[in-house]
């Protein structure tokens, strides 16, 4: 591609895709369709990648913008798991993880029904989200989430609203996806045992993490409390007519003094994923390492 092509110069928005080999074709299926997959273990460092270049790309999958490693686990669960006891909780051999990692990134069918273990689609959930090259959440949102335990208990959830206004579309779109999901998990809480706060703290560090290093025992709390509050809320935090981006004034902020998360939110305008998916956002990049 990259190299076999003299005519795909380094400013050429498919560049980094042909260059890796990111992006094969795997056959037709089985109504004569061209299969082009996406090798999540052709991806390199986040580093050698122009990631911003991937993100701008405009998603030519019919609009698709949920990585498919993350809808067809979520589609699974909700149809079989949503009652299953301890959802969330349990491991899976990692040989069982990295066969079906290999089967998405040749593009191959997976059918969770053949391994016989509802905590698999499970576990590879969580893997896709802790593999990502950047957090569901940003690294730039890190600090602001920090801050939740600082806002006032009844201005909590517009705070959560107002920072996922400062969310890429993409980022956003995937975690409203996501956390309907756990929304869903947590209404059967009385047979799955798993309520918004256990799922927080399953879930909680694999949206998000510091750019350097590791997570503090300290920002536990906080890293938890904003995620408990996205699932417990979904309805009224993603029901904003708003789209990401586009910021309104916060309580808070609509006095002479400012709170917390005043100046935690950037004003900033939603250009791409900053990390999980599609066009190769580190969110499709996402599919990648899954």
């Amino acid at each position: 591609m990259a190299g076999q092509d003299p005519a795909l110069s380094t400013s050429h928005p498919f560049y980094d895709v042909a260059r890796h080999g990111i992006l094969q074709v795997a056959g037709d299926d089985r109504f004569g369709r061209r299969v082009v997959t996406f090798s999540c273990c052709r991806m390199p460092p986040s580093h050698e990648l122009d990631h911003q270049r991937l993100l701008d790309l405009k998603d030519k999958n019919q609009g698709e913008l949920i990585p498919p490693v993350l809808r067809f686990t979520v589609t699974y669960l909700r149809e079989k798991g949503l009652r299953t006891e301890g959802l969330f909780r349990r491991s899976a051999s990692v040989q069982t993880v990295r066969e079906i990692q290999r089967l998405y990134n040749q593009g191959k069918p997976v059918n969770f029904d053949d391994y016989g273990d509802i905590h698999i689609p499970a576990v590879i959930l969580k893997t896709f989200l802790r593999e990502l090259p950047q957090p569901l959440l940003t690294f730039q949102a890190y600090e602001q989430i920090l801050g939740i335990t600082c806002v006032e208990s009844s201005l909590r959830v517009t705070g959560c609203r107002q920072i996922l206004r400062s969310l890429p579309e993409h980022n956003y779109v995937v975690l409203r996806y996501l956390m309907g999901f756990l929304h869903a998990v947590s209404r059967e809480s009385i047979f799955n045992k798993m309520n918004s706060s256990n799922l927080a703290c399953v879930f909680g560090l694999n949206l998000i993490w510091p750019s350097q290093g590791v997570s503090s025992l300290s920002a536990l709390v906080p890293l938890n409390m904003f995620t408990e509050l996205l699932i417990e809320y979904y309805e009224k935090i993603f029901s904003t007519p708003e789209a990401p981006g586009e910021h309104g004034l916060a309580p808070w902020e609509q006095g002479s003094r400012a709170a917390p998360l005043q100046e935690a939110v950037p004003r900033t305008q939603a250009t791409g994923l900053t990390k999980p998916t599609l066009p190769p956002s580190p969110l499709m990049a996402a599919r990648r390492r899954l």
